[in-house]
């Protein structure tokens, strides 16, 4: 068994260009940031083993106001991320692998009507792989994935006491480097080609200061092997809740009730895509929270 200790650090600077009254600014950065990973032995207390690894990465945006309702966008970043941590349940458990540089380049819109906001975008993010082999248990970190996607996203109020947020997302997670030849070109584990969210709140009139919540989450199908050969079905879970804001001895009081998995679905999930694991059942949470 071993016990982890993480270090991040970020140091940025950016400036901004605008011209023709802001509707074309442009943004350039830069970004120095440091992972630092050490290792211990539970038993011993020992330091088994430490990575520090620093990375300076770039960074560019440009945004074009269109109208003043549509504005269009651009942007790419790289970033530097700890590496992965191999799942307890796989048979190199603990394994600690090295830090990884990620890309990201991405277009959209962002269209602004008011009460409501839709939101597109196309992107491309580079990183690499992850997955555990399941017939060695093996868990595996590198080469590298490529995932493109399209994302529609939209939130807003379209009556005074309702208000929605939402979307769906489309992406295609393809293996295009690994160690195993015959993955290349496969679709990565743990990542559902469709995924969509539909969120509502709705403060009653019928007892001032008591919102009702709901939310419905939809996730596609899942490949856990790296040949595509084994795979998860997909799922949707719902959710309601309800939060009331009152005071107490002049102190701002929210009181929050909340039931994730409503129907008490059993499903599969991979929570860190890298270990398979049964999905959260039915939970009812209720907390309070003063403001002094």
């Amino acid at each position: 068994m071993q016990h982890l200790e993480n270090r991040l650090a970020s140091y940025g600077v950016a400036d901004t260009l605008s011209v023709l009254d802001d509707r074309l600014q442009l943004t350039v950065g830069v970004r120095r940031q440091q992972v630092l990973t050490d290792t211990f032995s539970v038993v011993t207390g020992d330091r088994t083993s430490r990575y520090d690894e620093s990375a300076t990465t770039p960074a560019v945006a440009l945004l074009v106001k269109v109208t003043d309702d549509l504005s269009l966008y651009a942007n790419y970043i790289e970033g530097l991320s700890k590496g992965a941590v191999a799942p307890m349940t796989s048979a190199n458990s603990g394994e600690v692998f090295a830090p990884y540089k990620s890309k990201q380049k991405e277009v959209g819109l962002k269209l602004d009507l008011g009460s409501f906001t839709h939101t597109l975008a196309l992107y491309q993010i580079e990183r690499p792989g992850s997955y555990t082999d399941p017939v060695s248990n093996v868990f595996s970190f590198g080469g590298e994935q490529r995932n493109r996607g399209v994302e529609w996203g939209f939130f807003g109020a379209p009556l005074s006491d309702v208000r929605l947020m939402g979307g769906v997302g489309y992406v295609e997670a393809e293996v295009t480097k690994s160690a195993n030849v015959a993955s290349e070109g496969k679709l990565a584990t743990g990542v559902p080609k469709l995924q969509g969210k539909l969120g509502l709140e709705w403060d009653t009139p019928l007892v001032p200061g008591l919102t009702f919540t709901g939310n419905a989450t939809s996730v596609g199908k899942q490949y856990i092997s790296s040949d595509n050969t084994l795979s998860i079905p997909g799922y949707t879970l719902y959710d309601v809740g309800a939060r009331y804001t009152t005071q107490a001895a002049s102190y701002p009081v929210t009181l929050r009730d909340s039931v994730t998995n409503l129907t008490n679905k059993a499903y599969w999930g991979m929570p860190l895509t890298s270990s398979l694991g049964l999905g959260a059942p039915r939970t009812v949470q209720l907390s309070a929270t003063v403001d002094f």
